[in-house]
């Protein structure tokens, strides 16, 4: 029998009030508001943990880091989150946290960030700081996505297609059997 007695995730500053359910949590609108100084990134991926500290006005980089988890996502993710309070300045009262990654959902449920899926947040990202960018393969730990982006003639924005690699084995693969 397996007792774990690793460190529990913290609050990063005390509560005043009790905390909100996980399912308020998941249900509510936070607009980027007076008191929302920084953004938070990260990616708890199935081997590295990555994360960002950005000023949410001018989008300046405050903070970053990429380290392998060794298979302790949720205790890098802890040691991240009180990096970034030291050295940045962020709490709960100042800071919103965005998840991706295969291993965000159910810690981004703890600490109260929101989650995004990776092909989702590589694409805001993209859009974003590459607008002149059309397609995208991104290389995870355990998978691969590709991200085509085409112009949409009637709203003027790009729209995007995207493919997963066990969609490009379903597809190829089938095809090749097919032959």
């Amino acid at each position: 029998m397996h007792d774990h007695k690793g460190p529990q995730l913290i609050q990063i500053a005390p509560l005043e009030v009790p905390p909100p359910s996980i399912q308020q949590v998941r249900h509510a609108h936070h607009a980027h508001d007076a008191k929302t100084q920084f953004l938070v990134g990260l990616d708890v991926g199935s081997t590295t943990v990555k994360a960002v500290v950005v000023e949410a006005a001018t989008d300046k980089v405050l903070w970053q880091d990429y380290q392998r988890h060794e298979t302790k996502q949720p205790e890098k993710t802890l040691e991240f989150l009180k990096r970034m309070e030291a050295e940045s300045g962020i709490n709960r009262h100042n800071t919103r946290i965005f998840m991706t990654g295969s291993g965000g959902n159910g810690i981004a449920d703890q600490i109260g960030a929101k989650f995004v899926q990776e092909v989702t947040a590589v694409s805001l990202a993209v859009e974003k700081l590459h607008p002149e960018v059309y397609s995208v393969i991104e290389l995870g730990g355990q998978d691969a996505k590709i991200i085509v982006f085409k112009d949409d003639d009637e709203t003027g924005r790009k729209k995007k297609n995207s493919i997963h690699e066990r969609q490009m084995r379903w597809r190829y693969g089938r095809s090749h059997r097919q032959n």
